[in-house]
């Protein structure tokens, strides 16, 4: 979906860890990122600390609704957010409002 609409994937992963080490290796632009990811670091953990040490603007996606995550944890307001199944418009809608609200890292 990512690709058909211009857009690079530079990694998969399936793990908060690993998607931490890859972001810190690669510093994408765009993080996309599950609430539910494998090991001890969930998505929104992930999307949290690479927006604060890198100013990359972050997606957090879900099975469950923003309330039921917001739940778990309250930082999923700060990113954009998509529940699952999104359509490639809700995605692209998403990575506008996700670039436009980014603000650069001092």
């Amino acid at each position: 979906m990512l690709q058909r609409r211009g857009h690079d994937v530079v990694a998969s992963v399936t793990s908060g860890e690993e998607a931490l080490h890859v972001a810190t290796g690669l510093v994408p632009y765009l993080l996309l990122a599950d609430v539910c990811l494998a090991g001890d670091v969930h998505g929104i953990a992930v999307a949290s600390a690479v927006h604060s040490r890198l100013g990359i603007p972050a997606i957090v996606m879900s099975g469950h609704c923003r309330e039921h995550v917001s739940r778990f944890d309250a930082a999923v307001d700060r990113f954009q957010f998509l529940r699952k199944s999104f359509s490639s418009n809700e995605l692209s809608a998403a990575i506008c409002v996700a670039e436009e609200r980014e603000e650069p890292v001092e």
